[in-house]
């Protein structure tokens, strides 16, 4: 970490992300969201972060803990084996509307921004239980902080700390910094599901067409983005009309339109 100093007061770490944010461009999303994640941790002294996209789906069972709530993309700072276990874990939890209480409970808040640690969530003897055994002490995860964030209706942000085993539980005041850091990135949190097409795009963003997206909002022309990509010109075409349609725009100033947040 070189650009964001975190041993300088919280305010200005944070207004140096903030700026830092800003400048990446609408192309590079992805290191857009490494540089804040990896700043979140420096920030709150976590060993690893994860990122979750999740959308609330239009049919679900009336029982549903999770009230049709699913994950949609994952991402983490550190692929260590024991983060994606417990990934892996809460996704298939998820999936099968069958989660953990902590996350039944997290769930229960969707629509309002939110900041908490894992104690303040887990009822009393959770961390004696099989799960906080088998997916976080086996990992070396002694205690996480998640943010719940909303970007519309239907779709949130989670964004999750670790601490490892070593250090020290996250404290209340860690869940105000974490608080303060998030609340004034709301363009970036959608921008990050925009970028996956998460909640905005008809059907998520496959690999594939995220690499011919960047090179769209780079301004690149379809020949260029097909050498870049090692494909052809034939190939990266059907992409853009893909993309096009999944985003439900007729154009590239459309498209661009989207990450600026107006129409065109």
């Amino acid at each position: 970490m070189t650009d964001t100093d975190v041993t300088a007061p919280l305010d200005e770490t944070v207004f140096g992300m903030w700026d830092r944010l800003a400048d990446f461009r609408a192309s590079d999303i992805a290191g857009a969201r490494h540089f804040f994640l990896e700043t979140l941790c420096y920030l709150l002294d976590a060993q690893n972060a994860a990122w979750v996209g999740a959308v609330r789906m239009d049919r679900h069972d009336p029982d549903d803990p999770l009230h049709g709530w699913r994950p949609r993309k994952f991402d983490r700072l550190h692929h260590t084996k024991g983060s994606k276990a417990l990934v892996r874990a809460k996704a298939r939890q998820l999936e099968d509307g069958k989660p953990d209480i902590v996350t039944i409970r997290r769930v229960a808040l969707a629509g309002q921004f939110r900041v908490h640690r894992l104690d303040d969530l887990a009822p009393e003897g959770w961390r004696d239980g099989e799960f906080f055994r088998n997916y976080y002490h086996e990992a070396g995860i002694v205690d996480t902080m998640w943010a719940g964030i909303p970007v519309n209706a239907d779709t949130e942000l989670y964004l999750g700390l670790y601490r490892t085993r070593g250090h020290a539980l996250f404290r209340p005041e860690d869940c105000d910094r974490m608080a303060f850091a998030l609340r004034g990135l709301r363009w970036f949190h959608r921008n990050l599901m925009l970028a996956e097409g998460i909640g905005v795009a008809s059907s998520p963003v496959t690999p594939a067409e995220q690499r011919v997206l960047s090179g769209l909002l780079h301004g690149k022309s379809e020949q260029a983005i097909a050498e870049d990509n090692g494909q052809s010109v034939h190939t990266t075409h059907d992409h853009v009309k893909r993309l096009f349609r999944k985003y439900g725009v007729g154009s590239r100033a459309e498209l661009m339109a989207l990450w600026l947040g107006k129409a065109v």
